[in-house]
């Protein structure tokens, strides 16, 4: 096969070779050059067994003989985009697909029908567990709505609002980065998005903080006459059974400060009473009682350390 050129100026005097472009030269045998140097174009590409490659290893494109086409020396990158920080590839290597921006991003990972991200705490710094998450996350609702560019007035879409998450997860919410829109007022608006996967992490708390409070729920049988019982610090809820008249002695005030203990008759076999009396020179509710009683099956109380000596009844 003799030597082709296709542009002006452009000049192939290898065997096999190719050059294509205003300027494009090769002398090489089976070498293909698209563009030149000056122009910063594709330039010195060669054929293989396995189709065309960069003849200087930079990796600028490579088209395979099987079609594939992408970029890389080791191996084989498809560029669907790449701008800055931000590209959407494809990996020959590992068969993923890959969404990423800086140091963020997702990956479609072989054999998987779901995208993963970076989580490996190696790279990563300022760690700190996310604390309250129960309470921050009852601030935010679930809703039932519509855009006010939809045709259907049915509430069909659910989802959350942005200024709900905002002031507890700052880090969920892109403050004016969906685009321009108008509000029911008309008004040109930059909108806020939210990036709802990062509120499974909270809702993870959650449940540890609720598991939490699930496990120091205490279930206590008094069947000896002789038995009493004595709350420590670590109670939170204590549930009784018992078939005799029982006493139970609430820890000291000044090193319970700020904690919540509720006490529940949960069961008896007849008219039998729980009462609750203080430790020490502590008193209850009114800084005078110095106990209080159960005498209904059900009946339950909630107490919360003023760490004054005074326990108060909620």
């Amino acid at each position: 096969m003799s030597a082709t050129t296709l542009g002006f100026g452009s000049s192939a005097t290898g065997v096999n070779s190719i050059a294509i472009g205003n300027g494009a030269t090769t002398s090489t045998d089976n070498e293909c050059v698209i563009g030149n140097s000056s122009t910063n174009l594709v330039t010195n590409y060669v054929t293989t067994s396995s189709g065309w490659r960069s003849n200087n290893d930079v990796g600028h494109m490579r088209i395979q003989s099987s079609g594939a086409i992408g970029t890389g020396v080791q191996e084989l990158v498809f560029s669907l985009f790449h701008l800055g920080g931000c590209k959407i590839s494809a990996k020959d290597s590992s068969n993923s697909l890959e969404i990423v921006c800086n140091s963020g991003g997702v990956r479609l990972v072989n054999t998987t029908t779901a995208w993963a991200s970076n989580s490996d705490p190696r790279i990563k710094k300022n760690k700190k567990i996310v604390k309250n998450c129960c309470e921050k996350l009852s601030n935010i609702h679930a809703w039932n709505y519509d855009f006010l560019t939809d045709d259907t007035d049915d509430s069909s879409r659910i989802g959350l609002m942005t200024d709900e998450v905002l002031p507890y997860f700052p880090g969920a919410v892109s403050v004016g980065a969906g685009g321009d829109a108008k509000d029911a007022g008309g008004n040109d608006i930059k909108t806020d998005v939210l990036r709802y996967t990062q509120l499974i992490p909270p809702a993870i708390g959650a449940i540890n903080e609720l598991c939490t409070k699930l496990c120091s729920i205490k279930t206590v049988e008094i069947r000896d006459p002789t038995s009493t019982y004595i709350a420590t610090e670590d109670d939170r809820m204590l549930m009784f059974d018992i078939d005799i008249d029982t006493t139970i002695t609430l820890p000291d005030n000044a090193l319970y400060k700020g904690r919540k203990l509720i006490v529940i008759l949960a069961e008896r076999t007849a008219s039998q009473t729980l009462t609750i009396q203080r430790a020490g020179s502590d008193t209850i509710d009114d800084r005078v009682s110095t106990s209080t009683v159960l005498n209904a099956l059900d009946a339950r109380i909630q107490l919360v350390s003023g760490g004054n000596g005074v326990w108060y009844v909620l």
